[in-house]
């Protein structure tokens, strides 16, 4: 051991470093390398266990983790220096760091012994991780109570937030609903009082309080309170109370109240008592209102009342009011005495049944039927037919008593009316006319005794007494009175006139008896028949031989007299105001009088007049016609007579003369001369004349060309000229339209004036009527050879657009008549800046205050003379009459055009320049904007309204309407101007078009869409007519649609068309042409399809059957309604043509038969009638796709062609199912 010590501690056994035999280069880098990435490892661990023990501060063993890693370091360097003793041999150094490495190795491995009993004692994995599981689990539940208590929490306070809005909502409606009772108590005046019946005490608002005269200050008690009562109410008030806290009920009573100023007002008081659970009252509480001006009211409304009431009954008169349908309401006492009913037997009865003679009513019901011209029927309307007409009805009527009796009255009838003055009911008041009745007998008698009295004078005698009783009278005097002297012996005036009267003469019988002079006086007494006479009488004292004094009298009547002084007062006053012209002449023929009117008609002032010969005035060939009327008027009394007066400035005008004989007391003194300006009359008359030459002219023109052209045909003299037959059916034709455009003229005047035609007025562009009336007169212009240049302007219109359309089209076709050819018409629009011509009337504008745009037509012809600018405008009236017969036309054009106008609140005129041409203008209200979509959004309800009402009876005829469309047309060609022309005038003509520029494109189009016809051009690029023809007749989609040839080339005579080619047009195409192909070829040759016509005139019925012949359609007639019906039954037609004045029953009984048929009810309708039907007419006669079509207003072409398209749609919509 020693030996091994001794050779260990010495230097000697060691081999050198770097000197052994195995020393090599690889070996020292093996060394040199490992111990370098030793030293570097254990250097990287103390700095991952230092990392580790900062950031686990909590980590047990700190220090134990210190002294490893001191130990890590000092291998790590020991490591380090055994690289660092290759190439320098410090190996003390590297001794002594080995030996410190050893004594920390040491010093840790002693301390890591010590820890590992604690060591051992730290928990293993699974038990920490079981404990961490458990932790976990501790933790989840803890935070689901957190969060089950925080969800708690929150919901607790929404609960909270929530119960808090609706406290404070409900605070702020209770203070609300308090503020609102608190603004309505104010209102109203109500005051608000609470008693307590416990404790009586009373609480009361500041209105309760001066409902009772107190001011808001005062406390008010239950004691004060019912001290304010006036006594004699208080016992009331308090068992009103007791009765309410008894009975469980309302408490209510009107009482007075005195307040300080001891005045009297009246109170309303209401409440109600608050009960406790056990049904005992605690509480009242209620309101109070002052009354004291409604009871005022009430006082003097019964005070009314009661001096009304006083006034009916104590009035001598019946007093009857009923309501407006007869029934009695009011009977007063007077009528209660007199009729011997009382009111209550006849309030609410009807009075002619009850107190009426029934033969006076009827006689009455018949007088009141002619005097009125209209019937009146007997009954309650007899009485109150003047009093509708605000007017009183007093006459003679007999009452009924209830026991039979009669007795006359003079009932007074008048109509009670309300603040708004319609009629509530009326009143009739009668008087008892028995006594009057009496006294006219009684005067009756007394002029017979007037009339003996003076059998052989003749003037009036009589003779009176002291008393004024009549003791004798003449045979005059019972003639003229009408009485004999035995009836009027022992009366006086009073008994025989009214008082007035009789009271004045006999003032003047006691002047002449007092005074015992004779005396000459007027008097004015009326005679038997009720007229008043003027009577010069001479009255005079007469003593007998006793001496008894009488009266005598002497009276010769001047009423003639009287008459013709006032007559010639009436006549001065009535030669002053006069419209027409008065004149007086004298027995010479020289003016005495003459009213201003007579005068300004002659041109002369009234005293230029006076003295003047009548044949000054009168025309020079027309003095011989007045002379021979003068002596008319000499031997008959009156003449009559037309004539030419001459004006002081020597015009010339037509008058109508009257000649009256005049007189001046029974004296023949000259004549009266009325006279009245009759040229505006004659110039009526002479308008009429032109037009009734016009229309005879109109009318025999074409009637003659007509027959003579039909009488040819029937010849049989151009069987074989065919080309003359043609002509002369054109001609027969055409003249058969002149004939009916001369007709609807005339009733289109007649129905526009008359209100007949009602307009179908809608919103519409101004711009898009111009352009239509221009498309519609294109045509019309080319052929004359005039220029149409339109400036239209944009605006909304509230008219009839096809009556406007009218209108334009009228001013365009006069402008083109009147027009040279190479000039220009023009047609603008523009806003009117208030230019007015001369007007054509009242203008009835419905937009007063909204602007107006202004249409102006201008033509270069040869204008209008001055005069007759307005005369053009009314009806019949020309330029010259020669113009209806050189130019065409019935004057009425222009009369319509103004009517239509006036009917849109516009105003028409024209001004014009002699040899340069005229401006016609007329004017229409420009649509608001707010009245445009007023308008449009209550048609478009009332159209909605419309639908929905006929949904019922026509949703499959709505369906198939919606079905049916216009034939489709393809048209194809290369040239888009030729495109554009043919697709305008086809669309004009109610077809849809789609226009292709290649023949590609048109076999594209034709396969996709499948056109009813196609219409094919020849000459195209690309793929020709020809070849595009081929193609399309090779495919099966397409094969069968017919083909039209437009194309300049012309086809081959000889050899007719080709196959696939339906019909050829050459190039420029001629619109009816073209029209005509295409309905031929849309026309299936399908004679199942049948047609029912019925029309009670078989001569236009053969006329529609050969026109659906050529079309090759099945025909049925029926000349009357019930054969209509039976036919129906038999084929059940595919559509009806129908007049409406059918025999037997008439179109609208047809048509109801055939709703009430499941298989007829949709059968399409062509309404043909020459009624004018309203929408009332047209809905009723309406079944599936229906037409309206009016005789005499439409051309057999027309009618034809929309027929033919109607069929065509129906056909092409099952054509479309079908495929």
């Amino acid at each position: 051991m020693s030996e091994l010590l001794h050779t260990f501690f010495t230097s000697s056994p060691f081999i050198p470093h770097g000197h052994c035999y195995l020393w090599n280069p690889g070996l020292v880098w093996l060394h040199l390398l490992s111990d370098s990435f030793i030293a570097l490892a254990y250097y990287s661990i103390p700095f991952t266990l230092f990392y580790f023990v900062q950031k686990r501060q909590d980590v047990p063993f700190k220090r134990m983790f210190l002294l490893f890693g001191a130990f890590i370091v000092a291998c790590g360097t020991t490591h380090l220096m055994e690289v660092w003793t290759l190439w320098h041999p410090i190996y003390w150094l590297s001794g002594s760091i080995k030996a410190i490495t050893a004594l920390v190795s040491l010093y840790t491995a002693i301390i890591l012994v010590e820890l590992v009993p604690k060591a051992l004692e730290i928990p293993s994995t699974a038990a920490l991780e079981a404990a961490n599981q458990k932790l976990q689990q501790q933790i989840g539940e803890r935070q689901k109570a957190e969060a089950a208590l925080r969800k708690a929490h929150d919901e607790l306070e929404i609960r909270v937030e929530e119960r808090t809005k609706e406290l404070v909502k409900a605070n702020e409606a209770l203070q609300e609903s308090e503020q609102q009772l608190k603004l309505a108590l104010q209102a109203a005046k109500l005051g608000a009082w609470q008693l307590d019946l416990k404790t009586g005490e009373l609480s009361a608002s500041h209105q309760c309080k001066a409902n009772f005269g107190l001011s808001s200050e005062v406390e008010l008690s239950y004691s004060m309170l019912f001290e304010r009562i006036h006594p004699e109410d208080r016992a009331y008030v308090r068992e009103s109370v007791s009765r309410a806290l008894e009975q469980k009920i309302d408490y209510e009573a009107e009482y007075r109240n005195i307040w300080p100023d001891n005045s009297v007002h009246w109170v309303l008081a209401r409440g109600s008592a608050i009960c406790e659970a056990d049904g005992s009252s605690t509480r009242m509480i209620g309101v109070t209102l002052d009354i004291s001006d409604r009871k005022r009211a009430e006082e003097t409304l019964q005070q009314t009342t009661m001096l009304q009431r006083a006034i009916l009954d104590s009035a001598n008169y019946t007093i009857i009011s009923t309501t407006v349908n007869g029934t009695i309401l009011t009977f007063n006492r007077a009528a209660e005495r007199l009729l011997g009913y009382t009111a209550a037997e006849v309030v609410g009865k009807t009075t002619p049944v009850i107190i009426h003679d029934r033969d006076e009513i009827v006689q009455r019901a018949q007088q009141l039927s002619q005097e009125l011209g209209f019937t009146i029927e007997p009954g309650f309307d007899v009485f109150v037919a003047h009093a509708l007409l605000g007017e009183v009805d007093e006459r003679e009527w007999t009452y009924i008593r209830k026991d039979g009796s009669r007795f006359p009255v003079l009932l007074s009838i008048t109509a009670l009316r309300n603040t708004q003055n319609n009629i509530t009911g009326f009143l009739g008041i009668g008087s008892d006319i028995t006594d009057r009745k009496r006294a006219e007998e009684a005067l009756r008698e007394s002029e017979q005794r007037f009339h003996a009295f003076m059998n052989n004078s003749p003037t009036v005698s009589f003779m009176k007494d002291t008393y004024g009783r009549y003791v004798y009278v003449n045979q005059t005097f019972e003639h003229i009175f009408q009485v004999k002297l035995a009836d009027i012996r022992g009366k006086t005036d009073f008994d025989r006139f009214p008082i007035e009267i009789a009271q004045e003469l006999h003032q003047h019988d006691r002047s002449v008896l007092s005074t015992g002079q004779t005396a000459e006086i007027e008097e004015t007494v009326p005679t038997p028949d009720g007229a008043l006479h003027n009577w010069l009488v001479f009255k005079f004292p007469i003593w007998d031989r006793t001496g008894q004094l009488f009266l005598g009298g002497v009276a010769i009547d001047i009423s003639d007299r009287k008459r013709a002084e006032e007559e010639l007062r009436h006549l001065s006053n009535a030669l002053e105001s006069a419209v027409e012209g008065i004149s007086l002449l004298d027995r010479q023929g020289l003016y005495l009088k003459v009213n201003p009117a007579y005068a300004n008609m002659v041109g002369y002032q009234s005293e230029e007049l006076i003295g003047m010969e009548w044949v000054l005035t009168v025309h020079p060939d027309d003095r011989e016609k007045l002379n021979t009327a003068y002596q008319q008027m000499l031997a008959n009394g009156k003449a009559e007579v037309e004539a030419r007066a001459v004006r002081k400035d020597g015009s010339v005008f037509d008058k109508q003369v009257v000649m009256v004989k005049a007189y001046d007391q029974q004296q023949f003194i000259g004549h009266y001369c009325f006279m009245k300006d009759i040229s505006d009359r004659r110039e009526v008359e002479r308008l009429k004349d032109e037009f009734v030459s016009v229309v005879n002219h109109e009318l025999r023109t074409p009637l003659t060309s007509i027959s003579g052209a039909l009488d040819l045909l029937a010849s049989g003299i151009l069987q074989t000229q065919p080309e003359d037959a043609q002509r002369m059916l054109k001609i027969a034709a055409n003249n058969t339209d002149r004939l009916v455009r001369l007709i609807n003229d005339i009733l289109d005047i007649e129905r526009i004036e008359s209100g007949k035609i009602q307009m179908t007025k809608q919103s519409c562009d101004s711009a898009s009527l111009i352009n239509q009336s221009v498309e519609f007169m294109e045509e019309i212009a080319a052929q004359a050879g005039v220029t149409l240049s339109v400036s239209p302007l944009s605006v909304r219109l509230w008219a009839d657009p096809d009556r406007i359309i009218q209108v334009l089209t009228n001013l365009l076709s006069n402008a083109i008549k009147f027009s040279p050819p190479g000039s220009t018409v023009w047609l603008s629009a523009e806003e009117d800046k208030g230019r007015r011509g001369q007007g054509t009337g009242d203008r009835e504008n419905i937009f007063s205050s909204s602007p107006s745009i202004l249409f102006k037509v201008t033509d270069q012809g040869r204008g209008i003379p001055a005069e007759k600018l307005e005369t053009i405008f009314e009806r019949f009236g020309q330029v010259d009459a020669s113009d209806s017969r050189q130019k065409g036309g019935t004057g009425l054009g222009l009369a319509i055009c103004r009517s239509i106008l006036q009917h849109h609140g516009g105003q028409i005129w024209a001004e014009s320049t002699l040899g340069e041409g005229s401006t016609f203008f007329f004017t229409l209200p420009i649509l608001p904007e707010e009245e445009g979509e007023t308008r449009a959004q209550r048609d478009m309800e009332n159209v909605f309204n419309q639908l929905c009402a006929s949904h019922t009876h026509h949703v499959a005829a709505s369906s198939e309407t919606a079905l049916a469309k216009p034939p489709l047309v393809l048209q194809c060609d290369d040239d888009p101007s030729v495109r554009v022309v043919v697709q305008k005038m086809l669309e004009q003509r109610g077809y849809r078009v789609l226009a292709v520029a290649s023949g590609q494109e048109a076999v594209q189009e034709a396969t996709a869409n499948h056109p009813d016809a196609i219409i094919l051009n020849l000459m195209m690029p690309g793929m020709n007519g020809w070849e595009t023809l081929t193609i399309l007749k090779q495919q099966p989609h397409t094969q069968n649609i017919p083909v039209i040839i437009l194309s300049g080339l012309l086809p081959d005579a000889s050899k007719g068309f080709p196959e696939g080619v339906s019909d050829w047009i050459v190039k420029p195409p001629n619109i009816k042409l073209l029209c005509q192909a295409l309905e031929k070829a849309t026309t299936r040759q399908n004679q199942t399809f049948k047609v029912l016509i019925v029309e009670d005139d078989r001569d236009l019925a053969q006329v529609l059957i050969a026109m659906f012949n050529s079309h090759n359609i099945a025909t049925f007639y029926a000349q009357t309604g019930r054969e209509a019906i039976q036919v129906s039954q038999n084929i059940i037609p595919d559509l009806l043509v129908l007049d409406l004045g059918l025999p037997e029953c008439d179109g609208f009984t047809v048509v109801d038969w055939l709703r009430q048929h499941n298989h007829l009810c949709q059968v399409p309708l062509v309404v043909y009638t020459a009624r004018d039907l309203d929408e009332g007419d047209r809905e009723r006669l309406r079944l599936g796709q229906t037409l309206f079509l009016t005789k005499g207003r439409i051309t057999p072409q027309e009618f034809e062609q929309r027929v033919i398209n109607l069929l065509n749609r129906m056909i092409g919509s099952h054509s479309e199912t079908n495929y």
